[in-house]
Order: structure tokens, then C-alpha cells, then sequence
């Protein structure tokens, strides 16, 4: 059974061992997921991330709702798989243009 952890714009839930993320929200119109999704995961030892991102200190998984999901009668579903390593914080939202 998968928990939720968030309510908001989009209910987001995890899988009980946390290896995917999903977001879901009834009335999911075009003009809700238009906007790109963030999702930023740190590590807890940045030596984990790729070298890229290590100035940063966190994995960015940015995503558009159409890479990650669907709708199904105007119910919206998104699913993203967060990075192996070890994680003490995760933010995500919506970017608002």
C-alpha cells in the first residue's frame, strides 16, 4: 500500500520501501500540468551524487507531468523513481510561470 506524505495542488505518495514517488490529483486539467515539476533529493553524502551536481549538494529530477504519467478520466498519476543513495531531505512543487 503506498502512503501518502503530501497533500496539496497534487497528493504525493511513496511505495512503503520509498523507491517511487507518485503523485495523483482528481481533476487534473492541461492547465495544471503544464507547468514543470521539481524534485530535488539530498544526499546525505554528496560523494553520491553525480559530479555534476555536487556544487549544488542535491540530485535535480525536474520533470514535465506528460514524461512521468497520464490522466484517466481527469484523474492525473505521476510516478518518478528517486536515486539509490541515501536521502535526509526531498523538495518538490510545481514551478509556477
Amino acid at each position: 500500500m503506498n502512503k501518502l506524505l503530501a497533500r496539496d495542488v497534487f497528493d504525493l505518495y511513496a511505495d512503503p520501501d520509498l523507491r517511487v514517488l507518485g503523485y495523483a490529483r482528481d481533476g487534473c486539467t492541461a492547465l495544471i500540468r503544464m507547468f514543470e515539476f521539481f524534485l530535488y533529493v539530498c544526499p546525505i553524502d554528496v560523494r553520491d551524487l553525480p559530479e555534476a551536481h555536487r556544487q549544488h549538494g542535491f540530485d535535480n529530477l525536474d520533470f514535465y507531468f506528460p514524461m512521468r504519467g497520464g490522466v484517466v478520466d481527469e484523474k492525473g498519476w505521476a510516478e518518478v523513481e528517486p536515486p539509490d543513495h541515501p536521502a535526509f531531505h526531498i523538495q518538490t512543487g510545481q514551478f509556477n510561470e
